[in-house]
């Protein structure tokens, strides 16, 4: 099993990134294993406060990626 980094992107960073490089459509490709763990990381990154508010609810497609 994959494991998480010690270390997490701050949360708007990984919504920012979630954004720019379409998040579900990269869970439709063929290298859906690896895209699943980097959206799982992504979607934990956002779900930290990190001294702020969580990015989570502000992540437009959040529900969708959740789901796949």
């Amino acid at each position: 099993m994959l494991s998480t980094p010690g270390y997490l992107l701050p949360g708007d960073l990984a919504r920012k990134l979630a954004e720019a490089h379409g998040l579900p459509e990269t869970l439709d490709g063929p290298a859906v294993d690896d895209a699943v763990w980097g959206a799982g990381n992504l979607l934990l990154a956002m779900t930290g406060t990190d001294g702020h508010q969580p990015e989570i609810s502000r992540y437009r497609d959040a529900v969708i990626v959740y789901r796949r």
